[in-house]
């Protein structure tokens, strides 16, 4: 390579032999140095590549450039990147979560679930929306006038507010439901205890007296 000009310009630049994303920008260092030549005869090497051509060695320096001055911007991106993958998993792990909680709730009520789940929805960084909340709605008034049947329906009703508690924290309100088949259970236990002992009552009262003397 001539160096006998004296308006030859030199670009302290560091040719990119190859680039890999991962998160983080990396661009392969060599210590060559990018000089423009003069006229088309003369020859810059590159990375060991010999190259002519003045367009391509000036744009290579002007991306050169553009690297240098903004070198910071793509590390600056990575933490980013990663906190949205991670709200992203996340959010698709609650999502999950929620639908298994409240199918629990649902199927195991039965006949006695009042609505099918209705979620709580949030709009992930990805664009997406996600479940993160929800709830079942279940009957739990006694059977009038059959505390048998109240007493059978409120043992449904407790099952169905706990059954998520084998993988799942169980929300406020499903322990008020547990709370509250639980009372009314009792009551019909009670109700059916009282009837069972005025029936025996009754039938003692009818029964014939036998007098021995």
């Amino acid at each position: 390579m001539t160096s006998s000009s004296a308006h030859q310009l030199f670009f302290s630049a560091q040719p990119r032999t190859s680039v890999a994303w991962a998160g983080t920008r990396h661009v392969e260092d060599t210590k060559d140095e990018l000089r423009l030549p003069v006229d088309a005869s003369e020859t810059v090497t590159i990375s060991g590549v010999p190259v002519r051509d003045f367009a391509i060695i000036e744009q290579m320096a002007r991306v050169d450039a553009y690297l240098q001055a903004h070198g910071d911007a793509a590390p600056a991106e990575a933490p980013r990147s990663r906190a949205k993958e991670h709200e992203v998993a996340e959010l698709g792990s609650r999502d999950a979560l929620v639908e298994r909680h409240e199918m629990a709730h649902y199927t195991t009520a039965g006949e006695h679930a009042a609505s099918q789940p209705v979620y709580k929805y949030r709009l992930g960084p990805d664009g997406k929306s996600y479940r993160v909340g929800g709830h079942v709605m279940i009957d739990t008034a006694p059977v009038a006038g059959n505390p048998e049947a109240t007493a059978r329906k409120m043992e449904i009703v407790y099952r169905a507010a706990l059954a998520p508690s084998s993988f799942d924290s169980l929300s406020g309100a499903d322990l008020a439901v547990a709370a509250l088949a639980t009372s009314h259970l009792n009551k019909a236990q009670k109700e059916i205890w009282e009837r069972q002992n005025a029936a025996l009552s009754r039938q003692a009262m009818q029964s014939p007296v036998l007098v021995l003397f």
